[in-house]
Formats: C-alpha cells, structure tokens, sequence
C-alpha cells in the first residue's frame, strides 16, 4: 500500500522497494521450472516468503502500509484488482462508465464470505462510508477524497453519511460517484482502504475487529489462520472465492525475520522459496551464473522529511533544509547502501508513473535535486542558515534522525555523508518500524528516514500527502499555494491541464525542501525452481501470489 501505505524505510537488510531501471524491468510470472510440491507440506501446494517488517493491523480501512496492501488484498477482496500493471475484475464482474466520466455503476459477482454469508453491495457501501467517516480516524481517508462528498465528509463539513457518492442501487449493483473523472479512479479503488467489510462482524467485535484471525471473515482468495506479531502470518485457501477453482496454492506461511544474513540463510536451506536481494546478497547472487535473478518495478520513494512543528529552529530553517537537499550525495548513498542497485532521486514522482499519453516524467522533466552533492552550493546555504542561526562552527549543527531499527546501517550511511560534505553532526533516533510510523503520523520528530509506495498509477498518489492537514502529511507542510494546485488537479476533467498544475505543485513541494527524495530502489530477487506466475510490480501488491504455483505447473 500504498501502493503503497506510510511505506516507512522498508528498504531493509530484507526488503527491496523501488522503481525500475529501463531496460531491466522484468514483466510477467517467475518462470516456470521443475520442481515438486513442498515435501514438508505433505503434497500440498506451500508458499513460504520473509518480510522484514510487522504488518501493523488487517483491518481494511485502517490499513497504511505496503505489506498491508500485499496480504490484504489476498484476504479481502475489493471491486477489482490490480495485476501486472492491469486492473482486472475483482468481486465486480463488469462496470460501466457514463459518458461524462463521473458515475461509476458496478455489477457485482455471486461471491461468498468465508462464513458462507454473500458478499454485497452494501458491505462496500459500508466500508467506504466508514473509510471516510471521521469518526474512524483512518489516516488513508483521503484516499476517498476523488468521490464526491467524501472530503467534505471527513472534515466534518457535511454529517451526513448518506451524502456521500457512494450508493447500493440492489444488492449486486454499487454507484459510485466522482468530483471529476480520472482513468486513474479504478487503480484507486483496487486499494485495501476500499475492501469491503461486514458491518455485522463490526459491531460485533468492536475495537477486537480484525484483531486476530477469527475476528473478522473472508472474502479473497486465501484466509488467515495464524497471525504471530512480529513473527509470522499463515493464510490457507478460501474454499468459498469466487475464483477457488484457479487458486493453486494451499498455504502461504509468511515470516518476519529482522536480519539479511538469516534471510539469505533460510533461503539457500529451502526453508523459504524467495530471496529478496540488497546489498552484499544482491553483489553474490548476480556474479553467479546459476542463478537468475529478477528484476521488477515498485515506484517507491525514499526521502527525508523535516518536520515542519519543530521546534528545532534548524529543521524550521529553509537554508538549512536546502544544505542538505545540495549536500546530500545521492549517487554515494545508493553506492554505499545497496550496491548501485538503486537509483538517486532527483524528484519525487517517480518514472514509472503515467501522464496523459507517455509516463509523467517524460512529459513534465525535472532534475531538482542533482545526483552528486553539489557541496559548494550546500556550504553556501549552511553559511546562511548559521548566519541567521547565530551558530559560527559545522561542528556545532546537529540533528536526530529518527530512522527504523532495520535501517540503521543506512542511517549510518547519511550520517558520513553529510559529516563530510557540511561537518555537521547527525544523530540517529532508532525506532520499531510501528513505532516509527505512529511518531511520524503525530509529527513527534524533528528529522526522519521515510518513503512512499505508490497506491496508484498516478502522480497524485505521491502528491496530495502533503497538503495542509492532510491525514498522511507526516512533515506538517502548509503552503496555500500547494493546496491551491492540487485541489485544482483533483476538480478539472482536462487532463493535460492536471499535469501541468500536479507539475507546478511537485517542484513548490521540492522548493519548500520540508521532504526530501534521496533513492529510488530498484526491486531484485530470486526464486526458487518451481515457483510460477508470482508477480511483482509498483501498484498493487507485491508480490501477488494469488495464482502462484510452487511446483511449476
């Protein structure tokens, strides 16, 4: 999620995330190879993969992180899908568009909850209504914000549920209706946030909702029988989906393992099927002849934010913020942290983003931030951040970087970068990757390590976080000009002159330097023989195993 989700510093000793390099993108299924069915599974068909992170919660509209969206849509199943890059049919078998673009009628399938009880209109009326009612404090409410209503909704302005564009006309017939057109609408709506949900297990669970595996149903291809935080997540085939005929796959056992060696180790004994690739890992397996390693697109980000509440008056500093956007090098940090697999980001949105007719970048080009530090224009900016700072020494400017426990031996990397470029000190604030994410949502930093997956193939996915008050906007950014753009891009229906003010609003975004973009990963892996038509791409989850074999047929 975005897709996805606070997708905070997940480039970890054991996930990649990042965007692709042209040329070196793999599309499609891993290939097939000979192989059998896990022999520890007793013939069945059993998927095992490692996740360097805990997966925060499984309740749909509370959802916001990457591993949310990738587990998430296979438990719960929305509208529609995405895969490889493609939208397909989710429980709505078919839609129609009307012809001003803004009124989207969906026509459900005969599906089934896990409990036997029929998937329905209303449950998505349900949960949209409850992603945008206040009340439930979702922090990816604005997500909904393209229906019409919705914002006004979650701001309080209109009390009304009811008002909101979204309406059950039967019980296998939902509308949904927009502020403005967007192809990009469906890529939205294929989110966990807008899975649908029982409003009967609601009220009776309560808070307990989602909190473990019996306290919530089922409606996606797999169900969740075991969920361990921070150790592990087993799902097992949903006899009841729609599609359970195609579901190859018995179990998948997922597993949160915090160190790469052990990762590596736990592949090369068979005791998990895929290996994420950093680092030195990346470096041995792709000298190796024998193995074949991949490559796929995931449009993340990674940038450092300054947290525009401090009340640290360096971090409130433009020039001071602008030394360390010039500063910082690029190049040497994905050189230091990943080998090169990685990419510098010069902006925020990313190339594999689309635009009206080619990608976003090749239509609006921008290199904001350069790829090598241009240290004589940093110092330049220091000097006049101490200045009006009243500091005389480098020596003497220091910061805390507040950064996730995987992280650290890239936190390590900032830190000698900007000690050699500026001589400024900084000190890391290591963090759980939950209680990362919970700081940096309440703004309770001053400097942080994060990213952003994309939660759809559209510049606005990386965009609209950091307009004023916005539930995502985990640097406290405001500026009227900004929200004036976007709010523009969100309500015209040209297109090409959506680009242009999403355009306008990205380089205002870089300029106030509050958030930062330093790397772009660059998603390698390798899998074991057998495995078949697991996919990975930047929108959606990553990876989908929802068709994925194990024995190569």
């Amino acid at each position: 999620m975005k897709k996805g989700r606070i997708f905070v510093s997940l480039l970890t000793s054991l996930v990649i995330v990042g965007s692709s390099l042209t040329g070196c993108t793999y599309k499609g299924g891993t290939p097939a190879a000979t192989g059998t069915a896990d022999s520890r599974g007793g013939g069945k068909q059993v998927l095992r993969f490692v996740y360097g992170v805990d997966i925060p919660n499984f309740d749909p509209q509370l959802a916001n992180s990457m591993v949310n969206q990738t587990v998430g849509t296979t438990i719960i199943e929305g509208l529609v899908r995405m895969r490889e890059g493609k939208i397909v049919p989710g429980v709505a078998e078919k839609w129609d568009v009307s012809e001003d673009g803004k009124t989207y009628t969906f026509h459900l399938r005969d599906s089934k909850w896990s409990d036997g009880q029929p998937v329905t209109a209303n449950d998505f009326e349900y949960a949209i209504k409850r992603l945008c009612d206040p009340k439930t404090a979702a922090s990816y409410a604005y997500a909904s914000f393209y229906i019409q209503n919705a914002e006004e909704i979650n701001s309080g302005k209109i009390k009304d549920l009811n008002q909101l564009g979204v309406k059950a006309l039967d019980d296998k017939t939902l509308e949904i209706k927009l502020k403005a057109p967007g192809k990009y609408i469906l890529s939205v709506l294929a989110g966990t946030n807008f899975a649908p949900v029982r409003k009967d297990i609601i009220e009776k669970y309560g808070k307990d909702f989602a909190a473990a595996p019996d306290k919530m149903v089922y409606n996606g291809a797999f169900t969740m029988t075991n969920w361990t935080r921070q150790k592990e997540v087993d799902l097992a085939k949903n006899p009841n989906y729609w599609d359970a005929e195609n579901v190859k796959l018995d179990e998948v056992n997922i597993l949160q393992v915090d160190n790469g060696q052990t990762m590596v180790n736990m592949y090369e004994s068979g005791d998990t099927d895929m290996l994420d690739l950093v680092s030195a890992a990346y470096d041995k397996y792709k000298k190796d002849s024998k193995q074949n390693v991949l490559y796929y697109d995931t449009g993340s980000v990674e940038y450092i934010t300054f947290n525009a509440k401090s009340s640290n008056p360096l971090v409130t500093n433009v020039n001071f913020r602008k030394a360390i956007a010039y500063g910082f090098d690029r190049a040497e940090y994905v050189k230091l942290s990943s080998k090169d697999l990685n990419l510098p980001a010069e902006r925020l949105i990313l190339p594999d983003i689309s635009g009206v007719k080619d990608k976003f970048n090749k239509e609006h080009p921008l290199h904001y931030y350069p790829a090598k530090a241009d240290v004589t224009k940093a110092k330049d900016y220091l000097a006049k951040a101490m200045q009006e700072l009243n500091i005389s020494d480098p020596s003497k400017v220091s910061f805390k970087l507040l950064i996730n426990d995987a992280y650290k031996t890239y936190g390590e990397a900032i830190q000698a970068i900007l000690k050699q470029n500026l001589g400024i000190t900084v000190k890391l604030d290591i963090a759980p990757y939950a209680d990362q994410i919970d700081r940096c949502l309440k703004l309770n930093y001053d400097v942080a390590c994060q990213g952003w997956n994309p939660d759809y193939d559209d510049p606005m996915t990386y965009l609209d976080l950091w307009i004023t008050g916005a539930t995502q906007n985990s640097a406290g950014t405001s500026n009227p000009e900004y929200d004036k753009l976007i709010r523009e891009a969100k309500s015209t229906a040209d297109q090409k002159a959506r680009g242009d003010l999403m355009a306008q609003a990205e380089k205002i975004l870089l300029d106030d330097a509050y958030v930062m973009p330093y790397d772009i990963g660059r998603g390698a892996y390798v899998v074991k023989p057998g495995v078949k038509d697991m996919y990975r791409y930047f929108v959606g989850a990553n990876p989908d195993f929802v068709y994925t074999s194990v024995n190569g047929k």
